[in-house]
């Protein structure tokens, strides 16, 4: 077998900064969710995850799975 990527998108325009965060919670849950199923299949190789956030104005960032101030 291969290596394989997954993507998953979701794209949700914002009235305000407190529902993006609720939307980050959801989306950090979801992210360690799938790292720690794919880590408990014992692959060769460890399994990474990334999260990155995309808009027109702030450009494209790379987000920590780990909840604030971890």
């Amino acid at each position: 077998m291969s290596q394989n990527e997954f993507t998953i998108r979701l794209i949700v325009d914002f009235d305000d900064e407190v529902q993006e965060d609720v939307v980050y919670a959801a989306v950090r849950d979801a992210a360690r969710t799938m790292l720690t199923a794919s880590m408990m299949l014992q692959p060769k190789r460890q399994p990474k995850i990334e999260v990155e956030r995309k808009s027109f104005i702030k450009g494209k960032e790379k987000l920590s799975i780990d909840e604030p101030g971890e």
